[in-house]
């Protein structure tokens, strides 16, 4: 009897054990797929360089009020290969526009005044009276710092209708009034421009003798 009844418990589990069994259900793990890191592209630095510049001037005047109009300042535009316009004020001669033409007001050159191989920007500030005797405001390009730039000891040296000699490497000044004329001659020591010889004379003296 005891046996039947062992029996029956063992039959009876094992019924239940295979209502309950079922197949593992598979557990899957999503993992985000790794996300590759470029290095992030970049741009250079731009360094403007001589050659990329263009250059255009506008001539400002002013009126006293009493109908006298004078040439007052001038401004350069310099663009560079970016787009990025840069402006300089130079301050013209305050010639009277009603009896002085524009002569060369403006006007833009470009030379090497300073012989470092580079052109240099040159600026017409105007006529200092009816023989001429230009002046001009010079910016001077350096290469180090990629940009135009004043020179302080070219601006205090009195220089009119400069003449420039590369293969001398001086600049010439020439002055006329009437027939009174004074040449000077400049040359570059260090950054400072010097003047090294100045002669005066009379236009016409040896046509004279």
């Amino acid at each position: 009897m005891r046996n039947f009844i062992l029996t029956v418990i063992a039959m009876g589990l094992l019924s239940f054990m295979a209502t309950i069994t079922h197949h593992p259900t598979s557990i899957i793990t999503h993992h985000p797929s790794p996300i590759t890191q470029y290095p992030s592209p970049i741009t250079p630095k731009y360094i403007p360089q001589r050659g990329d510049f263009t250059f255009k001037t506008r001539v400002c005047v002013i009126d006293d009020g009493e109908g006298m109009v004078r040439y007052d300042t001038i401004v350069t535009y310099l663009t560079d290969a970016r787009e990025h316009t840069d402006t300089f004020i130079s301050w013209a001669l305050p010639l009277d526009t009603g009896y002085w033409e524009k002569n060369a007001i403006g006007q833009i050159k470009e030379e090497d005044f300073n012989f470092d191989g580079f052109p240099d920007l040159q600026i017409g500030l105007g006529p200092f009276n009816s023989y001429g005797n230009y002046t001009y405001d010079v910016f001077f390009w350096n290469e180090s710092q990629h940009k135009f730039v004043r020179n302080e000891s070219f601006n205090r040296a009195e220089m009119y209708s400069p003449e420039v000699f590369e293969d001398e490497k001086i600049i010439m000044s020439i002055w006329r009034l009437g027939n009174e004329m004074e040449v000077k001659k400049f040359r570059w020591e260090g950054d400072s421009l010097v003047e090294f010889f100045r002669d005066s004379f009379r236009y016409g003296e040896d046509d004279e003798e």
